[in-house]
């Protein structure tokens, strides 16, 4: 990580996901977020969320707070495994969390891949 390009991209990267994470809970709109949540919810207290009608997923969506989401929970397990310790703090927090550092995912993905591509 010394080339000052990488560096800019870095810097860049983290200002613009600290203001699209704003936006989108500011807006309410952390949807993949929300429907994680629902389904961490769901199997911390025994109910198939795979198996649970759209209608299931409302009840679950209203003890949470949860005004918008997407049924039918698609993702595997583990999805709701690593976002369940998330839904220990308030909602919009943990939404916060998750979609900044899903972004920060994506750009030390990239910045990893540049530092080792061949500058020719």
């Amino acid at each position: 990580m010394t080339d000052k390009s990488l560096i800019l991209v870095l810097l860049i990267g983290v200002v613009s996901y600290s203001g699209w994470t704003a936006f989108v809970v500011a807006t309410d709109r952390p949807v993949d977020y929300y429907t994680y949540a629902i389904a961490a919810y769901a199997f911390t207290h025994g109910i198939g969320i795979y198996a649970t009608p759209e209608e299931g997923y409302d009840p679950i969506a209203t003890r949470l707070g949860i005004t918008v989401f997407m049924t039918p929970y698609l993702y595997p397990p583990l999805t709701a495994m690593v976002v369940w310790p998330l839904t220990l703090i308030p909602l919009h927090e943990g939404a916060a969390v998750w979609i900044f550092s899903s972004g920060l995912a994506a750009l030390g993905a990239g910045l990893l891949l540049a530092a080792r591509a061949d500058p020719a």
